[in-house]
């Protein structure tokens, strides 16, 4: 070019492949941005497999039962850990959802996903990363969580996810008690704990974005428990036959 001198910055195949990380990161931020999915959360044991099976047969929904990978590793961690280092469960979680999620929108559907008790520690962050997101909230009484539990063997080494139960952080008033507890009042502090984490992540959004809903009223064809998981996800009401034909089955 003449006179002119060019001095091109040096160049190598490690900086070509952090900026392929940094555009696909970009990338998945600004797809959850513009996309609109739907996050069932709860203790477990709330029939979340029978609002999946109530959602799946909507056409504007697709709707999945703990998918695989269900990331159990991330049941502790995160519980401890999550707001010193939203940025990994960010990426831990654009890893394994983010295909599944840009799918849905390119067919014109909704993404829905019942949490299982592990990727249910990140709800707090979910709700900023996908502000166009709605939660459905899955509770039941807790004597019947408690006996469900009991059942399973929770907090006994013997299910088959015992490692990854949550447990105490240490800032918890039972921390120093847990070691001595039984099974039975481990279930407990599961209910109580799992349930304050989950309203403290949801109370600080609007509450159009999230709903309640009972287990026994999602079991009974009469109430309007699948209205309303629809009308939180933005799509119309499903017809009473599908309910009626669902519900008459059991699911899990």
């Amino acid at each position: 070019f003449g006179t002119w001198s060019v001095r091109l910055p040096e160049f190598n195949m490690t900086d070509l492949e952090t900026l392929t990380m940094r555009s696909e990161v970009s990338h998945e931020q600004r797809l959850w941005q513009r996309c609109k999915a739907g996050f069932l959360v709860g203790t477990g044991r709330v029939g979340s497999m029978t609002a999946i099976e109530l959602l799946r047969r909507h056409d504007g929904i697709d709707a999945h039962h703990e998918p695989f990978r269900r990331l159990l590793e991330l049941t502790s961690p995160a519980y401890y850990d999550l707001a010193q280092r939203p940025d990994h469960y960010l990426e831990v979680f654009a890893s394994h959802r983010a295909k599944a999620i840009e799918q849905s929108a390119e067919r014109g559907t909704i993404y829905v996903e019942s949490l299982n008790t592990s990727i249910m520690r990140l709800t707090p962050q979910l709700v900023t990363w996908m502000p166009n997101a709605a939660f459905i909230l899955l509770h039941r009484h807790p004597g019947d969580f408690v006996r469900s539990g009991m059942r399973r063997c929770y907090y006994t080494g013997r299910h088959l996810w015992y490692r990854h139960r949550l447990a105490p952080r240490e800032d918890d008033p039972v921390f120093d008690l847990w070691d001595t507890w039984e099974p039975f009042d481990k279930i407990c502090w599961n209910w109580r704990a799992t349930n304050e984490f989950l309203l403290d992540s949801l109370d600080s959004i609007a509450r159009e974005r999230w709903t309640a809903v009972r287990f026994d009223h999602l079991i009974d064809p009469s109430t309007d428990a699948a209205a309303r998981m629809c009308r939180v996800l933005g799509v119309c009401p499903l017809s009473q036959n599908v309910i009626n034909d669902v519900l008459a089955q059991k699911h899990n």
